[in-house]
């Protein structure tokens, strides 16, 4: 598995796509949680652990919070890889969208006219 994933370098659709796949196997977040553990630093075993506890998170199996924490691990330790981002945006927890973004109904909506009086 480190072999793999070291092999795809920057290659992050390819990586991402592997991550992927694994994170579906069943046990992969125990086993990913034990390559943690074995090796604390691994960014690849923080992001396979991330990817699965989403995937848990989403089928009620683990609770939203930890899918949050471990992307943000995950992304803190391989900063550069946008994989975790992309786990994180799909989990159940994904932040909700600012109150101010436009919505489509004002987002296509005709200006309104400002109408000027004028100053004597």
């Amino acid at each position: 598995m480190r072999t793999l994933l070291a092999g795809t370098g920057t290659d992050w659709d390819r990586r991402g796509h592997r991550l992927t796949v694994l994170a579906a196997c069943p046990g992969s977040a125990a086993w990913a949680g034990d390559w943690q553990l074995a090796e604390p630093d691994s960014g690849d075993a923080a992001t396979l652990l991330a990817l699965a506890t989403v995937r848990r998170a989403l089928r009620g199996r683990t609770t939203t919070g930890d899918a949050a924490a471990a992307c943000a691990t995950a992304a803190r330790m391989l900063p550069d890889d946008p994989t975790p981002g992309s786990a994180r945006c799909s989990s159940p927890a994904a932040p909700a969208p600012p109150t101010n973004a436009p919505t489509p109904s004002t987002r296509f909506a005709p200006a309104t006219p400002t109408t000027t009086t004028p100053t004597t």
